[in-house]
């Protein structure tokens, strides 16, 4: 259920992902990397994150985490 998914992410790691609206609600998430998070890095912390939140990470083996940058 997105808003356990959702619920999770936001107590467990600080991630704030809204729901969709209208038409959408249940079906898209709003995720936004603007300003200070609009890096490489946070996005790819937020995909991480998801991943593992949705057990995406199990179900693809020894999935490595992504690059990091310097």
């Amino acid at each position: 259920d997105d808003a356990s998914v959702r619920r999770n992410l936001l107590e467990q790691r600080s991630i704030e992902i809204g729901g969709g609206l209208g038409d959408f609600a249940g079906v898209a998430w709003r995720i936004g990397l603007m300003g200070q998070n609009a890096t490489t890095e946070r996005a790819d912390f937020v995909a991480d994150a998801l991943i593992a939140e949705l057990g995406l990470d199990q179900a693809h083996g020894d999935r490595q985490p992504r690059r990091q940058t310097a």
